[in-house]
Order: C-alpha cells, then sequence, then structure tokens
C-alpha cells in the first residue's frame, strides 16, 4: 500500500536535511572540544586527566571504526531486510510526519538507553561511557564498541514495519545522538529558562544527573534530545543544587585507562560469572538480569545496590 501523505517534502528532501543537520552538529561538536579546552584552560581551575581524554578519543575512534565493520547488521541492512513487509511506504512528509518521525526515532533511543541500564549484558557494553571522571565534551565519545552486534537496529523495527526509509532514520538518529553529545559539559551550570526548558528538551544539567552515581541520579533521564519520554514513564531527575554529583561507575575506586578492560572487561567478568553457575535458567539470569542482581540473591533488590553502576 503506498500513501501519498504529503507533497510539502519529498523523502530525499528529509534525508537530506537530517544528513545536513547530522554533519552541522558533529562539526560544532568538534569547534566546542576545542573552546571547551581553551575555556577551562584559561578561565577555570579544573584539572583534566589527559590519560582519561585520550582513551576516550580512541575509543570514540574505534566506535566509528565498528560501525563499519558492522554494517552488515546495521539499520540500513535491516531496511532492506523489513523493505518488503512494510505496511506503508512513505514517499512524502508533511510537518506532523516529521514529528512523528524525530519523537519516534528518540523514542527508539530512549528503550535502548533504559535497557542498557537494565539488562547485565546491554550494560556492559554502556558500562564504558559512563565510566568517565572529567565530565566533558569529548568524554562523549568513549563508546562502546558492541551496539551493533547487542541488537541495536532491532529497536528501530516498528519504524521501518510504518514505512520510514532507513537512510531517514538512520540520519535522523545521527542528528539527535549529535545532539546528546554537544550536552556532555559542565561548563554551563544551568541554562536560562532550565526549568521550562527541562520539561522538552535534554539539557546539560539534566544529562549531568544521568551520568550520576548518587542514588538520586542512578537509572534516571534516558532522552538523547527530549525528555518527553522521561517524564512521561516516570525517569526523570533534576539535577540537585545542594547534592554534588559524582562521576564514573559506583565502587570504582580508580580510573582505569586500559581501553580493553573498559570495552571488553565488563563481557568476560560476565562470562566467567555465568560459567560458575549450574542451570540454563542461573546463566540466563547472568546475562540478561538487572545489573544490581546477583546469583546469591534470591530476588532482585532494587537498582541502588553499591555494586550497581550509573
Amino acid at each position: 500500500m503506498k500513501v501519498g501523505v504529503s507533497m510539502e517534502f519529498t523523502s530525499q528532501a528529509v534525508e537530506q536535511a537530517a544528513h545536513s543537520a547530522g554533519q552541522a552538529v558533529f562539526m560544532l561538536f568538534g569547534i566546542l572540544i576545542v573552546a571547551e579546552l581553551l575555556y577551562l584552560g584559561k578561565f577555570t581551575n579544573k584539572k583534566l586527566d589527559f590519560k582519561e581524554y585520550t582513551v576516550s578519543i580512541l575509543s570514540m575512534l574505534g566506535y566509528l571504526g565498528s560501525k563499519t565493520i558492522f554494517a552488515a547488521i546495521s539499520i540500513l541492512a535491516l531496511g532492506q531486510v523489513l523493505a518488503p513487509y512494510t505496511f506503508f511506504h512513505i514517499d512524502s512528509y508533511n510537518v506532523p510526519l516529521i514529528i512523528a518521525l524525530v519523537l519516534g526515532v528518540e523514542f527508539c533511543y530512549y528503550t535502548f538507553h533504559r535497557i542498557c541500564h537494565r539488562v547485565r549484558i546491554f550494560w556492559a557494553h554502556h558500562s564504558a561511557h559512563h565510566s568517565v571522571h572529567d565530565y566533558v565534551l569529548a568524554n562523549a565519545g568513549r563508546l562502546g564498541w558492541f551496539q551493533s552486534i547487542l541488537g541495536h537496529s532491532l529497536f528501530f523495527t516498528p519504524l521501518l514495519l510504518l514505512g520510514f526509509e532507513a537512510q531517514v532514520l538512520l540520519n535522523t538518529y545521527i542528528a539527535i545522538s549529535g545532539y546528546n553529545a554537544l550536552v556532555h559539559t559542565d561548563v554551563f551550570e544551568k541554562l536560562p529558562f532550565e526549568k521550562y526548558l527541562s520539561y522538552i528538551l535534554v539539557t546539560p544539567s539534566s544529562h549531568r544527573a544521568h551520568h550520576g552515581t548518587n542514588p538520586e541520579y542512578i537509572d534516571t533521564n534516558y532522552g538523547a534530545m527530549f525528555s518527553i519520554y522521561d517524564h512521561l514513564l516516570g525517569t526523570y531527575q533534576p539535577e540537585i543544587d545542594e547534592v554534588e554529583i559524582k562521576y564514573g561507575l559506583v565502587g570504582q575506586e580508580k580510573r582505569d585507562y586500559n581501553l580493553f578492560n573498559i570495552l571488553v572487561g565488563p563481557f568476560i567478568n560476565l562470562a566467567k560469572e555465568a560459567y560458575t553457575q549450574k542451570g540454563i535458567v542461573m546463566k540466563f539470569k547472568v546475562f540478561f538480569m538487572p545489573p544490581e542482581w546477583r546469583p546469591e540473591q534470591k530476588e532482585v533488590q532494587g537498582n541502588k545496590d553499591l555494586d550497581k553502576v550509573s
């Protein structure tokens, strides 16, 4: 079934607009990384850990390389597989449909991100991003390399089946992710009209809270660009002025500069833990229970366990 939604914007025009937005955001990201370094060095007493900084840059380069290596299981590849089974074919867009596209991609991001915090094998991948102690722009690039293997693309299946083209989804996702990279800074305490902006947008303040290991902040603020779903689904937590945010991983006393340990170590630990368990059920739980769960527990004790990482 072919649906001509509107003649206002062609699919190609929306695809190109999203692509251009993504390019612009990431160019801005690169410029702001340098500007932030200069600002912190000249106007503040903050001393950056350049070993940690370097590890984050290497991680980001590896992440970009991994997207090429795993292209066969990318959103584009999934789009080709699902193309014969879509309910509609969207070849033109009006403003409401563009809004639906953006909010749909944001929801896919929110869902994957929340699962990354609540399922052990996904947290093994995502913990690399939270292992930084200096909350600066460059450290936004410390990303796990195994996102594709964990089925990240599958989270876009509903949108693909509805008829949104894979390239349009991918470009929109890149643009939204680029925005999220920009909020990884503590240069701004809070934005003007923060109280009102934060009902809609992810801000540096709200995303700082997401990275906090304080009990108040664990498992909150999963949005990439918009905080709408956090508000709707009860995971929003504003930054509390009286609570100093502690970054890194809960229980991590020393910084880790070994990129292999950061990226692969959590998976090795899971495999070792599963190996020691008897029965397929317990082995399954090791990988798919919440991160704070331990085999000796009869039930999950909640997400404030000291061994839980933010």
